[in-house]
């Protein structure tokens, strides 16, 4: 399994010097909302990856220990799983459709993977889209031009 996690951070490594994308470590009791939103004041861009986020953070991950039980001659593991501390990377990026979203990375198998959406910024992009006018929030927006039409049914 370790192989597999170099192998899979060397990747994740090698995209974001490929698109040159910033990276910003983040400390502890740091809050990343409030991070995210100075770094999207910064670089703001549109359908990309506006900067990753690292972080130590505790996953569960699985523990081999052996078997005392086994019969001589004979090798079982015995798997738990526990927490452990281990880098999460978290790209930060501005999607066409959904606006603001992230996507959290573990390092450590099983891998984890968490998708976070902001459905208010996902309705100012689709008013955007089709062309209708909004009062914009910070998180949302308080009233539009008019009412986009309701969604067909399939």
């Amino acid at each position: 399994m370790g192989q597999i996690s170099k192998h899979y951070i060397a990747q994740v490594e090698a995209y974001i010097q490929q698109h040159q994308i910033p990276v910003v470590p983040t400390q502890k009791g740091q809050r990343k909302d409030t991070m995210a939103h100075k770094m999207r004041r910064q670089r703001p861009v549109r359908d990309a990856v506006v900067f990753v986020g690292t972080a130590q953070e505790k996953a569960y991950g699985f523990k081999a220990t052996k078997d005392s039980a086994t019969r001589p001659g004979q090798l079982r593991f015995h798997y738990s799983r526990q927490p452990v501390f281990v880098k999460h990377y978290y790209f930060y990026r501005d999607d066409p459709d959904f606006g603001e979203a992230s996507i959290k990375f573990c390092t450590y198998a099983p891998w984890g993977i968490k998708v976070c959406l902001n459905g208010h910024e996902g309705a100012k992009r689709q008013l955007e889209q089709a062309h209708i006018a909004y009062q914009a929030l910070d998180n949302g927006f308080s009233q539009c031009a008019r009412s986009p039409a309701p969604p067909t049914a399939l």
